[in-house]
């Protein structure tokens, strides 16, 4: 909008900005929390994947389970492994 905009014109125009920044910020904010559940599955499966033979590693169709007597100690989603 330019210098002779209407008092709605800049009301409208400033909600309009207002709700893209609150859907970025919500947008970021799910980035940030996939980020870091993805930055922990890769820690952690390179933490067991050190010594391979005090743990079993069971894949299934969408993920990767580290087990240890059986019982799952972290999983890996197999889409973290997609590079697209």
């Amino acid at each position: 909008m330019g210098y002779f905009a209407s008092d709605e014109e800049e009301k409208a125009r400033r909600y309009d900005f207002r709700q893209k920044g609150k859907a970025t910020q919500q947008h970021l904010a799910t980035l940030e929390g996939e980020l870091k559940h993805f930055a922990a599955a890769w820690y952690d499966l390179a933490q067991y994947g050190r010594n391979p033979e005090s743990v079993t590693f069971t894949v299934t169709d969408d993920q990767i389970t580290v087990q240890r007597d059986t019982k799952p100690i972290t999983a890996v989603l197999l889409r973290y492994f997609d590079a697209e």
